[in-house]
């Protein structure tokens, strides 16, 4: 999203200085330790590397690295983080810096890191020519997630500052004037960066992306939320806050420390939307109620019971039975005096923050080695020797068998993860592959379901199996 200089630019109101020392001061207040002086190094590195270029909205370049860093202040990432992001575009933009240069300057860590986030540059491929009709992005972007994928399984701070560079990139979309690639760029959000970082537990990220793209790929029903929301704003409020007062009241012991009034992503609406054709109020309302331990979450879950009529078949237990990007809460759904749906998920303060920052959390906030995310990009790894030379191929794959979102559903007191969009068909295939085409009947939360029927989260399926094949055409 770079202009050369010889484009006209407006002015720009941003005061670089002033995001430098807003930068500067939010390190600081979780890390004292931090050297000041390299990063103030690092700033005026980028600055003269960038000189002379400018943001499609008239910013001088420099904006970018440094509101991808503050952006990252949020996570609480290291020292070489920091110095990473606001270094992260310089060997692509400027001919000026060089890897050894990098090194010389910043150690080779650093110089790896920014070499690790570095766009390759830009080479139309012969199978470019052969997908670009179809696909919202170009080659080296292509190239570049691959990349990306396999250098991250080395260090999970490249993909957050890749999704940081994203999210940033997405607040400032406005500002590219074609809407052909205002809106190439939310669908290749949406469908790699969205999903990027849900698999990572990254919720806070998946959330702020998707309500970003939302209004590019969806512009009608964007309008229809947003007024939706906006008419019912002071309503929802209310039913939450009774529903809080009336669980403080009941909370005799004290058990519960916080309580947050949840937004869901307006993705969530929209499939409310699609399902029913309308929004109400019971698709939006939920609750996190946080306390310290584990065994204290059960408790609250008692508070609730005897306060409220609850849907015990939309119970669901991620606390025992974390879901696999490693979210644990336990979500059940009341029913108020006014006959309004709410969900309360139940977490202890911990939880919460490793649901909503995922892998960054046990990385910088516990500042513990962890290498759960390790396992996570494995497929990553062997998908792209299988296509290697084939980014498109590559990134087609990962989106459709990798990155796709999940459900969890439930089979003889076992959990297995299938795509958001599967059948129960196509459950019955994938965990029993050998034995499908005997599947005589098939039950779904105690009711028997055609195999065409649509799975949804939490589902409990049973099954009846023939000594013969049932194999039908119709399947």
């Amino acid at each position: 999203m770079t202009t050369s200089e010889q484009q006209p630019f407006k002015k720009s109101d941003v005061c670089v200085q002033d995001l430098f020392l807003s930068l500067s001061k939010k390190v600081s207040s979780y890390n004292p330790r931090f050297d000041k002086e390299k990063l103030r190094r690092a700033f005026e590195f980028s600055l003269k590397a960038h000189d002379g270029q400018f943001r499609e909205s008239g910013d001088p370049y420099i904006v970018h690295p440094l509101s991808v860093a503050l952006i990252l202040t949020e996570y609480y990432v290291c020292e070489d983080t920091i110095i990473t992001v606001l270094l992260h575009d310089v060997l692509e933009d400027s001919d000026r810096v060089s890897y050894k240069k990098l090194k010389s300057e910043f150690g080779e860590k650093i110089a790896d890191l920014v070499e690790g986030v570095t766009k390759i540059n830009e080479c139309v491929s012969s199978e470019y020519a052969h997908y670009k009709a179809e696909l919202p992005y170009k080659a080296a972007d292509a190239e570049t997630i691959r990349k990306t994928f396999r250098e991250a399984k080395q260090d999970i701070r490249l993909i957050l500052i890749k999704l940081a560079d994203r999210l940033h990139n997405m607040q400032t979309l406005d500002a590219v004037k074609s809407p052909v690639r205002r809106y190439r760029k939310a669908q290749e959000t949406l469908s790699v960066f969205v999903p990027m970082a849900a698999r990572l537990g990254i919720w806070r990220m998946k959330h702020e992306l998707e309500n970003l793209c939302f209004p590019y790929i969806f512009p009608d029903e964007n309008k229809k939320i947003c007024t939706f929301l906006a008419d019912k704003s002071d309503c929802l409020s209310e039913i939450v806050s009774q529903v809080m007062r009336r669980l403080q009241n009941t909370d005799k012991n004290g058990v519960i420390r916080t309580m947050y009034s949840y937004n869901r992503s307006i993705f969530s609406l929209k499939k409310a939307l699609d399902e029913k054709n309308i929004i109400t109020l019971n698709d939006y309302l939920t609750l996190h109620v946080c306390v310290d331990n584990e065994d204290d979450c059960y408790l609250v879950l008692g508070l609730i019971h005897r306060a409220w009529k609850t849907r015990i078949k939309r119970e669901e237990d991620h606390i025992s039975n974390p879901r696999d990007n490693g979210y644990r809460a336990y979500h059940t759904k009341i029913i108020t005096e006014g006959g309004f749906l709410v969900e309360i998920r139940i977490m202890t303060h911990e939880m919460r923050m490793k649901n909503w920052y995922g892998s960054a959390y046990e990385c910088f906030q516990k500042r513990e080695k962890n290498n759960a995310h390790v396992e996570f990009f494995v497929p990553f790894e062997i998908l792209s020797r299988k296509t290697h030379g084939k980014s498109f191929k590559f990134l087609e794959a990962a989106k459709t068998d990798l990155l796709e979102e999940k459900i969890e559903v439930h089979i003889s007191g076992e959990s297995v993860y299938v795509p958001e969009v599967a059948t129960v068909l196509d459950f019955v295939f994938y965990a029993f592959p050998e034995r499908a085409v005997c599947v005589s009947k098939i039950f779904l939360n105690d009711k028997e379901v055609s195999f065409d029927k649509r799975l949804t989260d939490g589902d409990i399926v049973e099954l009846d199996f023939d000594d013969k094949s049932t194999l039908s055409f119709k399947w």
